[in-house]
């Protein structure tokens, strides 16, 4: 099996495959286990195929999974979540389904239109999911379980989530468990979001890159700068390259600069305030990125001022990098703030010209 096919960011996995790095076993798990396309079938199949072939691993420098062996770990984890995932299936006399589209992210928050339908077996209600109602625009399904005259229908039941094409089952979340195994999943996914490991990576300082969001697409474009440290610090990617794997928390996030292109007018007089131009951010994973593939129109033309200056393309020049990252500023203060204050014959007379384009 090709464990890389579970890697999330394409520009990874092919660098992953032109190297020919391999895999061990609590790697490939890792993977396997935050893969965002892999259905629940297809992470149990990978995961039996790891434990069939590559060799087992005792977990020793972690707080939760401390000697543990990895393949009974995820032996243990598929066995619970088929339980669970039959269980929630079962045709209880007494037992509805019911099902609802979740869409677009609108200010960082998921929406969707409420539940929809009755149904008396799991296999009915995915079946009407899929193929009436929003074809095409949903991004995932969450089925959940209830009882008929009661406010357990939209209790804590379980739920389940599929794709919306197939009706494949992307993950299951159980309703009923014992105090053991509610401990062994916290543990376990506890191991899995924790665990930080020092992948091989394309990436050099100063490219220009974006990472993938798991329903949304790609961020804006990012200056890349490093893993785990903020832009200054100079470990960054040597010590990353050297060390395989590091346990340190969120220590597989990364640095880069993104552009901030707000601007609001607070004054009375309709002055602009407000920061614009440049900011440090970090994101999580960076398993997750990818080269930035669109076109850096307007103010993200600043990011390739940036970026030629960290890959030293003109030296250290102080005075080029500011005139540059001047340039595109007023560009897009004046793109953005002159509309609002003057006409275009007003700003065409000045000898100001100004797109269409904000």
């Amino acid at each position: 099996m090709d464990i890389s096919r579970f890697v999330n960011s394409k520009d990874i996995r092919e660098y992953h495959k032109k190297i020919g790095y391999e895999y061990n076993a609590i790697e490939a798990a890792w993977l396997v286990y935050h893969c965002f396309d892999a259905t629940l079938a297809e992470k149990h199949e990978a995961w039996q195929w790891i434990i069939s072939n590559l060799s087992d691993m005792t977990v020793t420098d972690s707080e939760d999974c401390e000697n543990k062996s990895v393949h009974r770990l995820l032996f243990d984890y598929m066995d619970l979540e088929n339980k669970f995932l039959n269980e929630f299936k079962s045709e209880y006399i007494d037992w509805y389904f019911t099902y609802k589209n979740i869409f677009e992210k609108v200010d960082s928050v998921e929406w969707d239109c409420g539940h929809e339908g009755l149904f008396s077996t799991f296999e009915d209600c995915v079946n009407c999911a899929i193929n009436t109602g929003y074809l095409g625009e949903a991004l995932k399904i969450i089925i959940r379980r209830g009882k008929m005259d009661s406010f357990d229908l939209l209790g804590d039941n379980g739920t389940v989530i599929i794709e919306p094409e197939k009706g494949q089952i992307m993950a299951v979340t159980p309703a009923f468990i014992s105090d053991e195994e509610e401990v062994f999943l916290e543990k376990f996914h506890r191991l899995f979001h924790k665990r930080c490991f020092r992948f091989p990576i394309p990436f050099e300082r100063g490219d220009i890159v974006s990472v993938i969001d798991e329903y949304y697409g790609h961020t804006n474009p990012i200056v890349f700068t490093g893993i785990n440290n903020p832009p200054g610090h100079v470990s960054e990617l040597r010590d990353f390259k050297e060390s395989r794997e590091k346990l340190l928390f969120s220590g597989m996030c990364i640095w880069g600069y993104e552009v901030d292109d707000e601007i609001h007018y607070y004054n009375e007089d309709h002055t602009p305030q407000g920061h614009c131009g440049i900011q440090t951010s970090v994101w999580w994973t960076y398993m997750d990125v990818e080269y930035y593939q669109g076109k850096l129109s307007g103010i993200n033309g600043i990011l390739e001022v940036v970026s030629s200056w960290i890959k030293g393309e003109f030296g250290d020049d102080l005075c080029l990098l500011l005139a540059g990252y001047q340039r595109f500023l007023l560009e897009h203060i004046y793109r953005k703030t002159c509309p609002a204050l003057y006409s275009r014959e007003t700003l065409q007379s000045a000898g100001i010209r100004v797109n269409d384009d904000k």
